[in-house]
């Protein structure tokens, strides 16, 4: 099947790849790319001036007057005014290809003009008219047809490859108006209807690549108002009965020697209150037991030989007056549960020592902040204890950890007291404190109690006081000081007053 395109042969797969579009070589301008086909300038020219097809219906071909110096002369396609005062539009300009009764039907080109080697191609401009005075203007509909068996059509807007320059933009804009709310910009994929099969259509935003430098951007910006700004939301779709669509946003990696990863910035906006940050969990709404609420989890980066990132969680400065609290907290039980544990610990090491554990508050002009340990009031027979535990040494002839607890030094006034207190009782006794050091082990001496006080330079020594307290309505407490017994047949041991 062959085009006679004025004395041309031409293919059926050029003629039709030259009505969908052509590519042109800027480096080589004897051939054009068309949906994949590569044309010579010559059969281009000639598809281009027009063809027509033995055994086809006649050609009708409308053509401006050729001009040797000025412009080529113009073809008007319009429809009739409707000149009627009561009623009566315009009349309209269609423009139809071909129907077919065995296969496809005909193609409708829009092709502005090709200029020479040296100059640009003409524009193709549809637009609607303005309106009238007491009318709105025209729309503007790109649709494909209705598909009986197969996909439908696509919409595809392109603009060309450029040599020399940049790549021509896409500008979808809105007009602005005066009344009510702007105008919308909906792009919606499509909605997949089978009940066997098929995913709804994925909207897919990409930015340009660059083979030397930097990729483009994506910025998605809401509108500025006089009352407030617009606002973003990004949400998954709602699943019918499995899980529910994943939210991914990640910063780009790096192949570069010495490069960094792209970072993730979160930041609430600035205004005379600072905008919050709200981070939460999904909400678990099952009947189970183990239909539990969504977790929150915050890791820093892993690295392959260098040290694992940090993760620091800082409160908000304040140029003035007081910098931000940090609270965490697990929330407050259900009617048959407990409230949440709260665990803060350091990882295992496996060469060196694993990471310590530093709760410190900051100095002060007057005094410096306190360290509340405090457990819960119980409801039941016992209360919560607190428990300090130095670490463990598994090592030959090596020392367990120590457990140190010192008051604060003072530069011109009194140090700190350490005060060591057992529980207080309303009815029953009050809490016993007991000092012991454990039995020693197989060829080693328990260890010592060491009571003393401090060295002074021009004042006396601290006292030791030992003391039980006054009994109303029974016997005072006795002190007993005893030394251990031995059975190695030497004295046992001494008492020194």
């Amino acid at each position: 099947e062959q085009y006679d395109c004025g004395g041309v042969a031409v293919t059926a797969e050029q003629y039709f790849a030259v009505q969908l579009g052509c590519d042109k070589d800027c480096d080589f301008y004897g051939l054009y790319t068309c949906g994949g086909v590569e044309i010579p300038s010559a059969v281009y020219t000639a598809i281009v001036g027009g063809c027509v097809q033995r055994c086809h219906g006649g050609d009708v071909m409308l053509a401006g007057g050729e001009a040797s110096f000025g412009t080529g002369g113009n073809i008007q396609l319009k429809g009739g005014a409707g000149v009627g005062t009561e009623s009566g539009r315009g009349g309209s300009v269609e423009i139809i290809g071909g129907t077919s009764a065995a296969t496809v039907g005909g193609n409708v080109v829009v092709s502005s003009g090709p200029g020479n080697e040296n100059l640009a191609s003409g524009s193709v401009v549809v637009r609607t008219e303005n309106s009238g005075i007491n009318g709105v203007s025209g729309g503007i509909d790109l649709d494909t047809g209705t598909s009986c068996s197969g996909d439908t059509g696509g919409l595809t807007m392109t603009t060309g490859a450029s040599t020399g320059g940049a790549g021509g933009d896409i500008v979808m804009a809105v007009g602005k108006g005066d009344t009510g709310d702007g105008g919308d910009v909906v792009v919606s994929a499509g909605l997949a209807t089978s009940a066997t099969e098929g995913d709804g259509g994925r909207v897919v935003v990409t930015s340009g690549s660059s083979t030397n430098f930097a990729g483009g951007d994506i910025v998605v910006e809401s509108g500025s108002g006089l009352k407030t700004g617009g606002d973003i939301m990004v949400m998954a779709g709602l699943a019918g009965t499995e899980n529910g669509a994943d939210i991914i946003m990640a910063s780009g990696s790096s192949n570069g020697t010495g490069a960094y990863g792209g970072s993730y910035i979160v930041e609430a906006g600035t205004a005379e209150k600072g905008g919050p940050i709200f981070v939460t969990g999904g909400y678990a709404n099952g009947p189970g037991e183990d239909d539990n609420g969504g977790d929150i989890t915050m890791s820093a980066g892993a690295a392959l030989t260098g040290l694992g990132g940090a993760l620091s969680l800082s409160s908000g400065n304040s140029t003035m007056t007081t910098s931000g609290n940090i609270t965490v907290f697990s929330p407050d039980s259900g009617f048959y549960g407990i409230s949440g544990a709260i665990d803060v610990y350091t990882g295992d090491a496996l060469a060196g020592d694993s990471g310590g554990i530093k709760l410190a508050t900051g100095d002060g002009s007057s005094a410096g902040g306190d360290i509340e340990l405090a457990v819960g009031t119980s409801a039941g027979s016992i209360g919560g204890a607190v428990l300090i535990t130095a670490g463990q040494s598994q090592a030959e002839a090596s020392v367990g950890g120590k457990v140190q607890v010192t008051a604060g030094y003072s530069v011109q006034g009194n140090g700190g007291e350490l005060i060591l207190s057992s529980g207080n009782a309303m009815v029953e006794d009050s809490g016993m404190i007991s000092m012991t050091t454990p039995s020693g082990g197989t060829a080693g001496d328990s260890g010592a109690i060491v009571v003393g006080t401090g060295n002074t330079f021009y004042g006396h020594s601290g006292d030791i006081e030992v003391s039980t307290g006054a009994a109303t309505g029974g016997q005072g407490g006795d002190i007993m000081v005893a030394v251990g017994s031995t059975d190695t047949g030497v004295l046992g041991g001494q008492m020194v007053l």
